[in-house]
């Protein structure tokens, strides 16, 4: 019985990850504004997802608006942020490995104190740049990691709760989980992103649907998050290395599964009243606690989001980037 409990998920995670994988991974765009500087920030590099093979100096704005990362002028490292055959000419197993490469090179090159940050596939990136890091003798000590979006993420990303194998048709690897290192790292995901939140229990069929839809509407919103809301749900946990990882929950008020009634003009006080029982019974396929449900305690820490890198609120504000540094 249990077997076959396995298997069905299995299926279920499998053939959700093929669905999934055609939706946009891009990033929108934002309006600047000013934000808080933080001089003493050190180095910040930004890799970006699937279909950014450069991220843009307006979306690594938003991010330091949001107070993702305290360097006002961070760097992009480029790659080609490919998924054959469905964007772009590359596998993705090549798409990585020249992201690893290149950010690797960067990390080499930074001076002081270096923040990472990885969105999407820019993810995956990152956790294998952290095997890169752990394989040479002597792996800089002064590093720390942010992600956004993470599909790899132990506690909720989709390609983590697949079997590590070789697809050959698409010349692709499922993706590891992260390894454990000494480095501090802060996991950002939107509430039901079905690629970094997927459902615990996959035969809640209207939570995989509700993930589906957080496919397209959430995962490519790299922006909305507040890293003050009280409702995120923030656990901290610490490897045997040493090194902590703050998995952060960010709340969606709004379930994506009803998001196309929306957009059809149904009144959103009738969607609102639809979202309600819904989100109860969709919230039934996730384990521990959810924005708006506290679970009991287990010891894990619960509590406002840390900054990754916390920018003073009373620092000079920045006036704009004086230069446009790309990586390599």
């Amino acid at each position: 019985m249990g077997s076959g409990r396995g298997t069905g998920r299995a299926a279920v995670y499998s053939g959700f990850a093929m669905l999934t994988v055609v939706a946009s991974l891009g990033t929108p765009a934002v309006a600047l504004a000013d934000a808080p500087a933080d001089p003493a920030a050190g180095e910040v590099l930004v890799v970006g997802g699937t279909g950014t093979s450069m991220p843009s100096e307006r979306m690594m704005h938003a991010l330091y608006e949001q107070g993702i990362f305290g360097d006002p002028d961070p760097v992009g490292v480029r790659y080609p942020a490919q998924l054959w055959p469905f964007r772009g000419k590359l596998t993705l197993d090549r798409s990585v490995a020249i992201g690893v490469a290149n950010l690797d090179s960067a990390v080499a090159d930074a001076d002081g104190p270096v923040t990472v940050v990885g969105l999407s596939q820019g993810a995956v990136v990152v956790n294998y740049e952290k095997r890169a890091l752990m394989a040479q003798p002597d792996p800089p000590a002064d590093i720390s990691f942010v992600t956004i979006g993470d599909p790899t993420n132990r506690d909720g990303g989709l390609l983590a709760k697949l079997p590590h194998l070789h697809i050959p048709i698409l010349d692709a690897t499922i993706p590891q989980a992260p390894v454990e290192t000494p480095y501090d790292t802060t996991e950002i995901v939107h509430e039901y992103d079905g690629y970094a939140d997927f459902p615990d229990h996959p035969l809640n069929l209207l939570a995989d649907l509700n993930a589906l839809a957080g496919v397209v509407y959430l995962h490519p919103n790299k922006g909305g998050v507040d890293l003050d809301d009280p409702r995120n749900v923030v656990t901290t946990t610490t490897n045997s290395l040493g090194g902590t990882t703050t998995h952060i929950v960010v709340p969606t008020d709004e379930l994506p599964l009803t998001r196309p009634l929306r957009a059809i003009g149904v009144p959103d006080k009738a969607v609102d009243a639809l979202d309600k029982p819904l989100r109860k019974i969709i919230n039934t396929g996730y384990d521990g606690d959810r924005p708006g449900r506290p679970a009991p305690r287990s010891g894990l820490g619960s509590s406002p989001a840390p900054r990754a890198v916390a920018p003073d609120p009373d620092a000079a504000r920045a006036t704009g980037h004086s230069k446009r540094r790309v990586h390599p």
